[in-house]
């Protein structure tokens, strides 16, 4: 055993982390794969340490394939929650009628509880834009406990493609906007300049027709404020 001890904190061991959903949809979570240290979490009894898609590396007497342990303050592990093998995890929808909202990740092969079944690990897992975060540990039923993990693992591809296509059109709409504003000013001092120096408009090539312009958009402007005016007043 204490050959596996110095193995464990030696080796991070890295599982498969490849799955099919059941509408056929391929998921990749490796990236939410901790090397050291591991995920934690701590309440008034335990702390929680998790790692998805590989080993922790806070284990229990040197368990290579353990992904969840329980630990108390002043007795050490109490025990393995969940293991990679030998029956595999199982991944699906939190909500099958929201797949964007995130995934459900179960590891069974835990060790016995009561001696009677198998502890069980449910990982929730939500879709987040931010970075990843252990947020809460619960057992909700004697035995099986559940993690909420937020991490921008747990969306799907589009989602993110989504979120950079709207951020880049709201970036470029900006940038836009800008550039208006600031030609707007620009023809706008020099038609200042311009009615106090007139000599300044044959000095700037089409200075003219900028302050033109101006002008006419000004009285559009003006034309169409004072018609919703009086719409509004109408009504």
């Amino acid at each position: 055993m204490l050959v596996f001890y110095l193995l464990s904190l030696a080796y991070s061991l890295e599982f498969d982390c490849e799955f099919t959903l059941p509408d056929g949809k391929e998921v990749d979570l490796s990236g939410l794969y901790m090397e050291i240290p591991d995920y934690s979490y701590n309440t008034d009894k335990y702390t929680y340490y998790l790692n998805i898609c590989g080993n922790v590396s806070k284990t229990c007497e040197g368990d290579l394939f353990a992904i969840a342990t329980q630990f108390k303050p002043g007795r050490g592990c109490v025990a393995v929650l969940g293991r990679d093998i030998p029956t595999s995890p199982t991944l699906n929808y939190l909500d099958s009628s929201k797949p964007n909202a995130g995934f459900v990740l179960e590891y069974g092969n835990g060790d016995t509880c009561n001696n009677e079944h198998e502890r069980k690990v449910v990982i929730n897992l939500y879709c987040s834009k931010g970075k990843t975060e252990l947020r809460e540990v619960d057992e909700p039923h004697k035995c099986r406990y559940e993690f909420e993990v937020y991490s921008k693992e747990a969306c799907l591809e589009e989602v993110l493609e989504e979120g950079v296509k709207g951020s880049s059109i709201w970036k470029v709409a900006l940038v836009c906007i800008a550039l208006v504003l600031v030609f707007f000013y620009i023809v706008h001092k020099c038609k200042e300049k311009a009615e106090t120096d007139p000599s300044l408009v044959s000095k700037i090539p089409c200075a003219d027709g900028l302050i033109g312009c101006m002008d006419d958009l000004f009285a559009r402007a003006r034309f169409l404020m004072t018609s919703n005016k009086s719409g509004m007043q109408a009504i």
